[in-house]
């Protein structure tokens, strides 16, 4: 089953049944917890966990681009992506 079919069943079933699932199943209330807590502290270092990334990106002989928005990301695609190259199938 896919996460959007998940959320879509638990907003299906309601708050109660979020509850009583929760009470079957007490260790999910410690992973979300744990979940939380990872997400903040990436959120809290984001820049260096970007700068792992492209370090581990060019140490396998990748390239990589950090794009401050959107815009600048389709600059960057299309500079590397000439009308020659199929992108994707």
């Amino acid at each position: 089953m896919s996460w959007s079919r998940i959320a879509e069943r638990l907003s299906e079933v309601g708050y109660v049944g979020v509850e009583k699932i929760l009470e079957e199943h007490p260790y999910l209330r410690e992973a979300a917890e744990r979940l939380r807590e990872q997400k903040l502290k990436v959120i809290d270092n984001l820049e260096g966990y970007v700068q792992q990334t492209i370090k581990s990106v060019e140490r396998i002989g990748g390239h990589a681009h950090l794009a401050r928005n959107a815009e600048e990301a389709r600059r960057i695609v299309g500079e590397i992506v000439d009308e020659d190259k199929l992108i994707g199938q």
